[in-house]
């Protein structure tokens, strides 16, 4: 494919949103050859766009443009590359932990974590593998930036420790008057936010709340009052069924200001939409707009997983709220309903 200039290769990477992980492989030449184009802005716009594809081939792309000449490409596809969990990835974005520019630093700490529990779950052999690789990099680090991403991955593994540190940094921060340090922690806080955390968050940003910038008091102010909810993952092969309808099931179910449902699969396929819509006809339940097959990413960051119909060593979810359903029969609705009984109760129980 041929394009006149640079408006036109825009246009066409602007319509990768309305794509699924099948087109994509489908344009995966076309896609590499825009990977390798003269102009910084179009690979930088490639590289942002393909974080919404969870398949091979768009991590190899971005795995390649890890070594982009330009730092901007590099950060992008650092970000992006965030939903992969090949071992050739992971190696290479520990190589860029140290000796680059701050941010893509910073983001390889947060992307090296990603890669490493999307691979392998979240458990202690992943932490031990982050942990010895953080060993050859941390120690020579003075950026606060870079120190915030370590210390956002500590409470992940050790909510006590993580917490202690992102204090720490909040208040020496606030004692410095250093601004451009207290926004990402605040962000950081508020992503960590819950139930078991929201006193000790309010604790820390009220220390010397009154050197905070107006619009800085409305964010904390704002994520104090907002609902805490229960993030609840379904997980089952390929998410193209199963776990969309015991999704839907469970969000009839719960109340929506407490708890907040997602779905992924082991693997991806192709979105059984119809027989979605049959389930949820026969029910009778609500039939949202979108329905996608993804793959796992960030599941350190749910309060419980509910794996269906899988082979799965059990402890790959050992560090979070694990629930294990086998022999579930998709087409039985009785038996759907019985399961989501079950889970609502072994969820909302403590």
């Amino acid at each position: 494919m041929k394009w006149k200039n640079k408006k036109k290769k825009i246009q066409y990477i602007e319509e990768m949103s309305k794509w699924d992980n099948q087109l994509i492989q489908q344009k995966f030449s076309v896609l590499l050859k825009l990977s390798k184009d003269k102009n910084p802005e179009v690979r930088e716009m490639l590289a942002e766009n393909l974080v919404l594809f969870e398949c091979e081939e768009a991590e190899e792309i971005l795995y390649n443009m890890l070594s982009d000449k330009n730092r901007m490409v590099r950060l992008e596809a650092l970000d992006s590359i965030c939903v992969g969990r090949s071992q050739k990835a992971i190696e290479k974005v520990a190589t860029m932990m140290s000796g680059q520019w701050y941010l893509i630093r910073m983001y390889a700490v947060m992307t090296l974590f990603d890669l490493l529990t999307n691979a392998s779950g979240v458990n202690e052999q992943v932490f031990k593998q982050y942990q010895k690789i953080k060993e050859r990099h941390f120690s020579m680090e003075r950026n606060p930036r870079v120190l915030l991403a370590y210390y956002r991955n500590e409470y992940y593994m050790n909510h006590k420790e993580g917490l202690y540190l992102l204090e720490k940094f909040y208040v020496d921060a606030m004692d410095d008057a250093r601004c451009d340090l207290i926004w990402p922690v605040l962000h950081i806080l508020e992503e960590i936010k819950s139930e078991e955390n929201q006193n000790e968050l309010q604790r820390i940003v009220s220390y010397k709340k009154e050197k905070l910038l107006p619009v800085q008091v409305a964010f904390i102010e704002e994520m104090e009052n907002e609902n805490i909810k229960r993030k609840i993952l379904v997980l089952d092969k390929n998410n193209t069924y199963l776990s969309h309808i015991v999704a839907l099931a469970l969000c009839a179910l719960y109340d929506e200001k407490r708890e907040e449902v997602s779905t992924a699969g082991i693997e991806v396929g192709n979105v059984r939409l119809e027989d979605i819509k049959a389930f949820c006809n026969r029910n009778p339940i609500p039939y949202w707009g979108k329905f996608e097959s993804k793959k796992i990413t960030e599941s350190y960051t749910y309060d419980y997983i509910v794996c269906i119909n899988m082979k799965l060593e059990k402890n790959t979810f050992s560090k979070i709220k694990t629930i294990y359903y086998e022999n579930i029969n998709e087409n039985d609705d009785k038996q759907i309903w019985s399961m989501c009984q079950e889970i609502k109760m072994k969820t909302q129980s403590n």
